[in-house]
């Protein structure tokens, strides 16, 4: 894996010499210099038992890289586990085939990973299995090798040509992981895997520790603490489909229903203590304070998928699911300016609640909603702000849906085959008015100085094209596919935690696929950001190319 783009000074706090007022992003950027970044093996094997009505399946994955990091930041060991020397396991089941030829059915006990969304979006219904992004820069990888399996009962049914259903039931819940703390393609410092603080400003020294400073009157760094995870053993969804119409076309309806917890889960605050202000129990109110990953239990979805075949070559597919009940976080300047008024209020009325230092602290704290919205501040109620968990998200339904077309096309340019495929999708928050309610905070915004983060839309959308080529008997190879991907999101920011549309944001893939030997093959892919300096521009310093050998046997 190389890293293409160049070091870019925006990014980086001003306190570790760059020019960004926040040093919640620039970990990554820091730590890896254009050039190579990772190099090793993965190695796959897949076991495969059956015998009479029972069969089983276990597949699982190993590898050992070479982290090419200039030391500027110290990898976390979730970085060395996931990226340097590690493995995990992906299906490990044992299952059992009942019923009749004519309507067989098929019960599964394990490790196991399910795909009901049909369109490329992140969101839709692929709330099954979490991802863990790192396990696509893993040599060979792709964008399917992120599922994580979770053991899970399931059981599934269908007729030839008739009525099918498959449902499951999970008994664990794992959290989708974003790249790995350190390396240069988190997202962030700290809602990364192994991300430990969250530093309040990029003015201060950023070494993990909390200060007060002019800047940070009560502290600097926020402390992790656990994860909270609510209806960890509610998960369970049945996907119903129904028997083939329309002749030739072959289409068909998915009608399902689920009930999860969230794989991505919001930031909470759990404000500091008086004691902590008082420097009794923790250096500073910030230091004493921590910020956690909340995974929310019991959000609802329902939806329904089609799929058509148009004509021999033309392909359609669409979606839509409505989530119910999903917390979107509010926007984050809103919750760290507010969740430091409770101190600001003490630090000022302690001593003299008929102050004008005083009247001034209690009159800004109650400017901020959040702080309105958890009933206000008073001079006799500020200590019930302290050592409590601070309101940073509001549960809201939620509708996505998605129409993806593939088109066969005849061969151009010497091919002997030619394939595109575009999809359109969008998402809409219920409910919301950022002109009168609390606003919400839009994901994969820039930290740069000078570009303000905004507040997330109501509605965005966006679209994917993709066209592939082969060529068969090409110098001595059985084939060469090149293929070419746009992502545009046109209009619109999406809320956290399901940030798919950013608008502005332009990304361009290309990929080659080898086939050296029936065995043997090769892939080189690129991913770039086509867009820069501006609101959406928190990946446009990912840039990379990923190169491949894989033999199987």
């Amino acid at each position: 894996m190389f890293r293409t783009s160049p070091f870019d000074r925006s990014f980086v706090a001003v306190s570790n010499g760059g020019t960004s007022l926040s040093a919640n992003n620039d970990d990554g950027t820091r730590n890896f210099d254009p050039g190579l970044a990772l190099v090793g093996i993965r190695g796959r094997s897949i076991l495969t038992w059956s015998h009479d009505q029972w069969d089983a399946k276990l597949d699982g994955v190993y590898f050992t890289n070479y982290i090419n990091s200039n030391g500027t930041v110290r990898l976390s060991p979730e970085a060395h586990h996931e990226l340097g020397l590690g493995g995990y396991l992906n299906d490990a089941w044992i299952g059992v085939r009942l019923g009749t030829d004519g309507q067989p059915i098929q019960l599964r006990l394990g490790n196991q990973i399910l795909r009901w969304n049909v369109t490329s979006f992140a969101l839709g219904a692929q709330i099954i299995n979490p991802q863990i992004a790192s396990r696509i820069f893993l040599p060979g990888a792709g964008l399917l090798d992120s599922l994580k399996a979770i053991p899970m009962a399931t059981i599934s049914t269908k007729q030839a040509g008739g009525w099918g259903l498959e449902a499951f039931y999970k008994f664990d819940f794992a959290p989708t992981e974003l790249s790995p703390c350190g390396f240069f393609t988190a997202v962030n410092d700290y809602q990364c895997s192994g991300g430990r603080v969250l530093t309040l400003s990029g003015l201060v020294p950023d070494t993990g520790q909390s200060f007060v400073t002019p800047q940070t009157p009560f502290g600097s760094a926020v402390p992790r603490g656990p994860d909270r995870v609510e209806g960890g053993l509610r998960n369970f969804g049945i996907n119903v489909q129904t028997p083939e119409f329309g002749g030739p076309a072959k289409a068909s309806f998915n009608l399902i229903a689920a009930n999860y917890t969230d794989p991505i889960g919001i930031v909470g605050v759990k404000t500091g203590t008086l004691s902590d202000l008082r420097g009794i129990t923790a250096s500073n109110y910030v230091g004493g304070s921590r910020f956690y990953r909340d995974f929310t239990g019991d959000i609802a979805l329902i939806g329904f998928s089609f799929r058509s075949n148009l004509s021999e070559t033309t392909k359609l597919r669409m979606e839509y699911n409505a989530h119910l009940g999903q917390p979107l976080q509010y926007d984050d300047q809103l919750i760290i300016t507010g969740s430091q008024l409770p101190a600001a209020v003490a630090s000022a009325c302690g001593v003299n609640t008929n102050s004008a230092a005083c009247r001034t602290a209690v009159t800004r704290a109650n400017a901020n909603p959040i702080i309105r919205s958890m009933g206000g501040i008073t001079t006799t109620n500020f200590a019930q702000f302290f050592g409590r968990d601070f309101e940073v998200s509001k549960p809201y339904d939620l509708s996505h849906f998605a129409v993806g077309a593939d088109q066969a096309l005849p061969p151009i340019l010497g091919s002997s085959a030619w394939f595109a495929g575009a999809e359109f999708g969008g998402l809409y928050v219920h409910g919301y008015d950022p002109t009168t309610s609390i606003p919400l905070d839009p994901a994969n915004t820039s930290p740069r100085r000078g570009t303000p983060n905004g507040i997330a839309t109501p509605f965005s959308y966006g679209y994917r094209l993709l066209t592939r080529f082969v060529y068969k008997d090409v110098l001595g190879l059985l084939s060469i596919a090149p293929s070419f991907a746009l992502q545009h999101d046109v209009k619109g920011f999406a809320p956290y935690p399901y940030g798919i549309f950013a608008q502005g944001l332009v990304r361009f893939r290309t990929s080659i696929d080898i086939a050296i030997t029936e065995d043997i093959t090769a892939n080189i892919t690129g991913v770039f950001s086509l867009t820069s300096g501006y609101r959406a521009d928190v990946i446009s310093d990912k840039d990379h190319v990923l190169a491949s050998l894989s033999y199987k046997f």
